[in-house]
């Protein structure tokens, strides 16, 4: 999330609420160039994330995120329209690349594969898919159906705990 507002050395870190007054986000970095007379770039956490995180601390003291290991982009044509396969309007999101030893690739996804469904759901496009999948709890099984070649296959999948290590860059405070 992205905000335009000045937020002042001291001030950072609080609630972010629009012009009705309603909580839309907690700020939670700026981006700076040293040496330059320019505000920055703030950055919030959208608050349905802050709530899911805080809960998630709550009940279990720490927070899991749980991946693929896949990248790729929704199936679609230049005007935003579905591709057709075998005569069928095809909604989907087309993997471009699939981590090695990943869950995606244990599971035996591959690179060209369209997923048509996680869990029985359809997904608009590839952020809202992983963003899914983050919040599944690590270990569990979520059944994926795909298009491989104009045939369709379901092909259980574990998906794993997100384990990344955490890199401070000089030019980002975080509150």
């Amino acid at each position: 999330m992205r905000m335009d507002a000045a937020i002042n050395k001291g001030n950072s870190g609080g609630a972010l609420v629009n012009s009705n007054g309603t909580l839309v986000g907690i700020n939670a970095a700026a981006f700076q160039v040293q040496n330059q007379d320019i505000q920055g770039i703030f950055f919030a956490v959208p608050y349905q994330l802050a709530r899911n995180i805080m809960n998630k601390l709550i009940q279990y003291g720490k927070v899991t995120r749980s991946y693929l290991g896949v990248s790729g982009q929704a199936v679609v044509n230049a005007a935003g329209d579905p591709l057709f396969s075998s005569g069928q309007a095809l909604y989907g999101l087309l993997l471009t690349d699939v981590t090695n030893g990943g869950p995606a690739a244990v599971a035996g996804l591959q690179a060209g594969d369209i997923i048509l469904e996680i869990a029985g759901i359809q997904f608009q496009g590839m952020q809202q898919a992983l963003n899914f999948i983050a919040e599944t709890a690590p270990d569990s099984e979520v059944v994926i159906t795909i298009d491989r070649n104009g045939q369709r296959l379901t092909i259980p999948t574990v998906v794993r705990e997100q384990l990344r290590p955490v890199k401070k860059t000089a030019n980002w405070r975080f509150f």
